[in-house]
């Protein structure tokens, strides 16, 4: 009798802490861990960006990877062309914010200034952009990214995951 119920203690222990493990958002051995992404082909005025950004859900947002083009053209003629690697990502439902610093730029003198630039989106449930926020800085790496308020319409498409 003894045996028998310190095996059944020994079940319901360790079904308790899958259980647990399983509502704590524990990645299972093998599993791949929640990320966050986003993923964008949007315009806004004169203004046309492009970028693919992810990172590991449970890792800082300065942790993420991708990359970040951007133009701003009056007709056919290209007036600025920026680029860079996407170095922070914050997705928070249907609103992002990323950073990216300016690695190569057209005219050169941007990507000379050591500088980078804080974007913002937001997209709606249909995997449209509906609005964007362009905040240049003086820095070039940032720890946090939170996205912003959102104030100049957009359109393209936009996905987010988080």
């Amino acid at each position: 009798m003894y045996r028998s119920a310190r095996r059944t203690f020994t079940t319901v222990v360790a079904v308790a802490g899958a259980l647990t493990a399983v509502a704590a958002g524990a990645t299972p051995a093998g599993a791949a861990a929640p990320v966050q992404k986003a993923d964008a082909d949007v315009t806004s005025g004169s203004f046309h960006l492009t970028f693919h950004a992810t990172r590991q859900a449970d890792q800082a947002p300065s942790t993420a990877k991708g990359t970040f083009d951007a133009w701003t053209t009056a007709g056919p003629l290209t007036l600025m062309h920026l680029a860079g690697p996407v170095t922070c990502l914050d997705v928070r439902g249907n609103r992002m914010g990323l950073f990216y610093p300016i690695a190569s730029s057209s005219p050169s003198l941007f990507s000379q200034i050591n500088s980078g630039v804080l974007i913002s989106m937001t997209v709606d449930g249909n995997g449209h952009a509906t609005a964007v926020q362009f905040l240049p800085v003086p820095v070039t790496h940032v720890s946090s990214c939170a996205p912003l308020p959102t104030l100049l319409p957009a359109t393209g498409s936009a996905t987010l995951v988080s």
